[in-house]
């Protein structure tokens, strides 16, 4: 049960890392 809970934390924090990644790099080329 904790090692589903750390995958699914895991799995949420790259989407939101790649998520900022992808504005931060908007918001610098415009």
């Amino acid at each position: 049960m904790k090692i589903v809970l750390l995958y699914i934390i895991y799995k949420v924090y790259n989407i939101l890392l790649k998520y900022c990644l992808v504005n931060f790099i908007k918001n610098n080329i415009i």
